[in-house]
């Protein structure tokens, strides 16, 4: 039997092969240098530091390194996006909504065509911001002739604006609960809605609505 012979590679090529598989490794060493920064200011980003409408009141990326020492079977994988800034004019939206906004009587006088909403005798709100947060305290009285309950809607609220406006649950005098919308119309316009889903010990009123005047200082 006749045995093939060996053939040896050129001898210049082991050289080659080692300078390359060096080169690779310290390429990947960098890489993932790069890839624990990003990580690193991700968490610390992260915090590792709307004719008016009637007004009344009505009754009822994790990262992994895959290496090997072949330079054959050395692979990285993706890295993470670069991360997000906290979004900018989050804050700047949220004063939008801020200020003192009150209820103006129209001087032909209110005529609700929906007779199950009580005119009110004043309607007020207050809007405060505080990183992004929206601060609010709703006050109001209402007329009411024909049934013995509390002429007054007061409550409190706080929430993030989606945009220009405002969905968030607030809490009441004598455990009154419910929910309220703000809506910015116009600069100075804001319309307010409200619900009750408990009205407690000191509340008889179940909804309400309003377009409320900003205040200008």
């Amino acid at each position: 039997n006749q045995t093939r012979p060996v053939i040896q590679p050129p001898a210049q090529s082991l050289p080659y092969a080692a300078r390359d598989s060096v080169r690779l490794l310290a390429e990947l060493k960098s890489v993932a240098a790069q890839r624990d920064a990003a990580v690193n200011e991700l968490a610390r980003l992260q915090g590792n530091t709307s004719p008016p409408p009637e007004t009344g009141g009505a009754f009822p990326a994790s990262v992994r390194n895959a290496a090997s020492r072949s330079v054959q079977t050395m692979t990285l994988t993706e890295l993470p996006s670069a991360p997000k800034a906290p979004a900018a004019d989050l804050a700047e939206t949220a004063r939008r909504l801020t200020g003192f906004w009150f209820y103006i009587k129209p001087r032909a006088g209110q005529n609700n065509k929906n007779k199950t909403l009580y005119p009110p005798e004043f309607i007020e709100a207050t809007l405060t911001e505080e990183n992004g947060i929206l601060y609010g305290k709703y006050r109001s009285r209402f007329q009411i002739v024909d049934r013995a309950i509390s002429p007054d809607v007061n409550f409190t609220f706080s929430g993030v604006p989606n945009g220009f406006s405002l969905t968030s649950p607030w809490t009441g005098l004598g455990g009154a609960r419910g929910e309220v919308t703000l809506k910015l119309m116009a600069d100075n316009k804001l319309q307010v809605d409200w619900t009750a889903t408990e009205l407690g010990s000191q509340q008889g009123l179940v909804s309400g609505t309003a377009l409320l005047t900003r205040r200008i200082d």
